[in-house]
């Protein structure tokens, strides 16, 4: 049988104390290392998040004055006369210019050579027809396209090393300066 410990005193915190097993004393020694140890870390990180905030505070500040500091580059005239070049076949209406080409196109032309300048908005194309009548027929239709103002057939020959003996021709075509500013518009 085991021993029934009778107790009739008032339950107090003396009492409680003295009652404690050493286990329990120790769990409670190690809960308060714990919470002491968690409280130390949060305060460290903030610490560590307050001077990281303020060295990205100061790098910002130093890379704002670096910017503001950076030299201005002086480009020479040529370099300016060849940049804006670029710039200008780069802004070619290639899709309008494109769409025209093919609503204008047959099987019986052959293209082989587009040659832009966006400069004068001129466009030298080279092609091949079959017969004279194909070469006419292709000039029309190109002379109809709403994108080119001016159709010009400047050469044409026929091509006595190909078996077939094509008639190989080349146009001028111009496009208006408002089909490149459309697109360039936003």
């Amino acid at each position: 049988m085991k021993p029934v410990r009778i107790d009739f005193a008032k339950p107090s915190l003396q009492r409680a104390y003295w009652h404690t097993t050493p286990v329990v004393w120790l769990f409670c020694m190690l809960g308060i290392v714990l919470c002491l140890s968690a409280i130390f870390v949060i305060i460290q990180s903030r610490t560590i998040g307050r001077a990281h905030q303020v060295e990205r505070g100061l790098a910002l500040k130093t890379q704002v004055k670096n910017v503001a500091e950076v030299k201005k580059i002086l480009i020479t005239e040529s370099q300016a006369n060849a940049i804006n070049n670029t710039i200008l076949q780069l802004n070619l209406p290639w899709s309008e210019m494109q769409e025209a080409i093919e609503a204008a196109s047959t099987v019986n032309v052959a293209l082989l050579t587009l040659e832009p300048d966006a400069k004068l908005h001129s466009l030298k194309l080279i092609a091949e027809a079959k017969n004279s009548d194909d070469m006419l027929g292709y000039i029309e239709r190109l002379k109809r396209q709403a994108f080119f103002l001016e159709v010009i057939l400047s050469k044409h020959e026929i091509s006595e090393q190909d078996s077939n003996r094509p008639l190989r021709f080349q146009l001028d075509l111009q496009w208006s300066a408002q089909s490149t500013s459309q697109m360039s518009a936003p």
